[in-house]
């Protein structure tokens, strides 16, 4: 009976034991988890030894050059793709990529039966419309002598309005596809039709051969005039606050160190996934001899503009992002002399930066501070530090 007293004793004891383990390693998960990675606090010692100064945001012009890459563009009414309204076999073309042409130039002549009826039906469609003219006119003047039914007079108009309706469709047909609708009413009707140049460019895609069919609005050729070519430049979020139209710009090749001058004229208004805005510039002087798509580099030259900042010394860089540090209170403890002495508590504010000068760093205020906080103006990289240790003690 002892014995079986013993072993309950000792079962309880182990049972106790492991719900307190159990406990312990719960709690210590808790404290680990609730680390304050974001609050730090120094003695008055450590302030002093740092050098901390305090202050508030300021309004400062700042002058910056902004670096950017990017391509040569043209504008899209100055490209062309050239397709057909009706296809047809290609019976001729000569182009080759990097022809230049000029407005009217014949690109290519293409052959199909269709052609030839599709002339066919606007010729009778034609005469059958002076026909029923005739006929119109003819009814009326029976009409107005009261001779025939009104029935067979608005017949004669519904027939003639239909018939030049159609007509007029088959002639539109006609002048898609570059056939001169005189030509064919005075009996030359033709098997072929001849694709023009509507710019005066140059081909940078021949997308068929002779002998090829192609099919209804296939795209045969893609023409490209460089009389006006710009530049579209991809420019980081934060130094868009910086950059104002009329802006100047330099740029260069990459396969040509020549510089060149360029303003900006349009500012995009949406972020792409790689977090840059498109911004699109003009050249002082057009070079028709440079190429669309080649790569560049340009450096855009912001007029100076008043904004907020904060001295560079303010800032400390994280992985991501820059961060500045808030006094939110003082308090007052003993030390381990049992002195009383000031303790400074802060708070790690991440901040969006926007441009620079020698001294100081453009940035805008956050939502969550307000334009009276005490901000450290200097040495923050120290506190990044304490704070930084702080998180790894713990």
């Amino acid at each position: 009976m002892k014995k079986n007293i013993n072993k309950l004793i000792l079962a309880a004891v182990l049972i106790v034991f492991t719900q307190c383990k159990q406990t312990n390693t719960a709690e210590e998960k808790t404290s680990t988890s609730s680390v304050d990675t974001n609050h730090l606090s120094i003695n008055e010692a450590q302030f002093k030894e740092a050098g901390i100064e305090l202050g508030t945001w300021t309004t400062r012009s700042i002058s910056s050059t902004i670096k950017a890459n990017g391509k040569l563009d043209v504008p899209p009414q100055n490209m062309l793709s050239i397709s057909v309204p009706l296809g047809g076999l290609v019976k001729q073309t000569t182009l080759l990529q990097g022809t230049h042409v000029k407005v009217g130039d014949v690109l290519a002549v293409l052959e199909n039966s269709e052609y030839i009826k599709l002339q066919q039906e606007y010729a009778e469609a034609y005469h059958q419309l002076i026909y029923l003219e005739s006929e119109k006119n003819r009814q009326g003047e029976l009409q107005a002598a009261q001779i025939n039914a009104t029935k067979t007079y608005q017949k004669s108009v519904a027939d003639y309005d239909m018939m030049k309706v159609r007509v007029e469709a088959l002639k539109q047909q006609l002048l898609l596809l570059g056939i001169s609708p005189k030509t064919v009413l005075d009996g030359k009707i033709s098997s072929t039709i001849s694709l023009r140049s509507s710019i005066d460019g140059y081909v940078t895609k021949v997308l068929v051969n002779k002998g090829k069919f192609v099919q209804t609005n296939e795209v045969l050729f893609e023409l490209v005039d460089t009389r006006h070519t710009h530049c579209e430049l991809q420019v980081f979020e934060q130094d868009i606050p910086l950059i104002q139209l009329n802006d100047k710009v330099e740029f260069s090749l990459t396969s040509d160190a020549t510089k060149r001058k360029a303003s900006v004229h349009l500012i995009g208004k949406e972020i792409n996934s790689d977090r840059t805005v498109q911004v699109h510039c003009h050249m002082d002087k057009e070079d028709p001899s440079l190429l669309p798509g080649s790569y560049i580099t340009a450096y855009i030259y912001p007029t100076s503009k008043s904004t907020t900042a904060l001295p560079k010394a303010a800032f400390a860089m994280g992985e991501q992002t820059y961060y500045i540090y808030i006094l939110e209170s003082i308090s007052t403890q003993k030390n381990e002399k049992g002195i009383n002495e000031n303790r400074y508590h802060f708070l790690q504010v991440p901040i969006r930066t926007f441009g620079s000068d020698d001294q100081f760093m453009a940035c805008s205020i956050p939502n969550t501070l307000s334009s009276t906080s005490k901000i450290v103006l200097n040495n923050a990289h120290i506190l990044r530090a304490v704070l930084l240790n702080k998180t790894q003690a713990e």
